[in-house]
């Protein structure tokens, strides 16, 4: 019956107890929807016989509203109204931590920190299926869990196997849309030592949940490729993401690699792979191909070495302009109060084409320069251009000039050997605390 749910949970150390007059409360903050139904479940209808209490939460999400000039990824969703099922119920903190000790990515807290956590003694799960778009549907699913908790220490995402700080819940929370489709999957890796050499593996958790099958790249016997075949992953997912699926067993070429996606039965008749297992039942293998035959990615090594940088799509740029925008003035405001400190590098990438007729054509280059001025009245910055253009736009690497920032696509912080952006700049405030 809840197969198919996407379970969040959060900690915090304030959080008196949960009942439908706390939830009610705490959604009257928020005026995106309307509640269709709330009510307590008995324990025969808990999503897990492990929860101490559950309630059901019907909510009617309103259609967004847009100025006729909007170019923004959200500005393109489908105009509807949306409903979402979710189940609010508090669990023992005790209970996932079990779940923890080795499977989980921990992302951006130390070990000692976890153990002081769990030390409060429940949990707040927030379990929904996404059934409209699955990116919003997402972000809904983010925003809820923040709304109803108090100051939180930690969230879990049980779907991709990844715990990260209070802080990230409340930052990511902020957006329409997620900061990054990163936040949407993670990719695990391994080895087998059983084999007679060690042969490694990369799988992705978290696709399932959006009704995507996740994707598996076994049987790799180089360690050197591990790095650029976890990139290209990542590309598959988010491309996956994007379209909702790749078509199975049709050759398509990523970066200069030929692969496709295969059903394990079809994989496992190629004798070199007859004895690898799947992780999960509903994987699909990432098969790499050269001459029209199935090959091992070892092939492609020096391919993968020379260029381990895999091209982002169109709706990827968007959704990272978008998050850019939205947090452009965090930028700024650490530019001013750091530009002369020579431990701060401050990067500003602009989108430009030779004319209208190249950006309707989609000609766009997304050229990045290092701010060295930034002018409030006229929205622009001065910056030195750090890459060469492809197109002939009337500049060259090395050039110092004025530019707009209506053009911006994406913004770096860089301090020291740490790398800031607009998907994790709630680590930098971490640090200063």
């Amino acid at each position: 019956m809840y197969s198919n749910l996407s379970h969040l949970f959060s900690i915090s150390d304030n959080f008196d107890g949960l009942n439908i007059e706390y939830i009610k409360e705490k959604l009257a903050e928020n005026d995106t929807f309307t509640i269709v139904e709330i009510r307590d479940l008995d324990e025969s209808e808990y999503t897990n016989k492990k929860n101490l209490k559950e309630i059901y939460l019907k909510l009617h999400y309103l259609p967004f509203i847009f100025e006729e000039e909007d170019d923004s990824l959200l500005g393109s969703y489908p105009e509807k109204e949306d409903i979402l099922e979710f189940y609010v119920a508090i669990i023992e903190s005790s209970e996932l931590r079990y779940t923890l000790k080795e499977t989980f990515t921990i992302s951006g807290l130390e070990d000692k920190d976890i153990e002081e956590i769990f030390k409060i003694k429940n949990a707040l799960s927030l379990a929904t299926e996404y059934k409209n778009f699955a990116i919003l549907d997402y972000q809904r699913h983010i925003k809820l869990l923040s709304l109803l908790s108090i100051s939180p220490l930690i969230f879990i995402d049980i779907s991709t196997f990844v715990v990260r700080s209070g802080s990230c819940l409340e930052y990511i929370s902020r957006f329409d849309l997620p900061p990054s489709l990163d936040y949407l999957y993670s990719i695990h890796g391994g080895y087998n030592e059983k084999t007679s050499t060690k042969e490694y593996w990369l799988h992705t958790h978290g696709l399932s949940r959006i009704s995507l099958p996740e994707l598996e790249i076994p049987a790799v016997n180089d360690s050197e490729i591990l790095y650029s075949l976890s990139m290209l992953l990542s590309s598959l997912a988010k491309r996956s993401i994007e379209f909702g699926g790749i078509e199975k067993n049709k050759v398509i070429e990523v970066m200069g690699i030929s692969l496709a996606l295969t059903d394990f039965a079809e994989y496992k008749k190629n004798k070199v792979f007859s004895n690898i297992e799947l992780h999960k039942k509903n994987s699909l293998a990432v098969v790499p191909y050269i001459d029209g035959n199935i090959c091992t990615f070892d092939i492609y090594k020096e391919i993968m070495t020379e260029n381990n940088i895999f091209s982002l799509s169109s709706f990827e740029t968007n959704l990272i302009r978008d998050c850019a925008r939205a947090t452009i003035g965090y930028f700024f405001d650490i530019f001013d109060n750091h530009k002369d400190d020579a431990e701060f590098k401050f990067l500003i990438k602009l989108a430009y084409a030779k004319d209208e007729d190249s950006y309707a054509e989609g000609e766009i280059e997304h050229l990045w320069f290092e701010v060295s001025n930034f002018y409030e009245d006229d929205f622009e910055i001065e910056g030195t251009l750090l890459n060469e253009p492809y197109y002939d736009l009337g500049m060259h690497e090395g050039d110092v000039s004025r530019h707009e920032i209506i053009r911006l696509t994406d913004w770096k912080l860089s301090i020291k050997d740490n790398s800031y952006n607009s998907s994790n700049l709630y680590l930098l405030f971490e640090d200063d605390d």
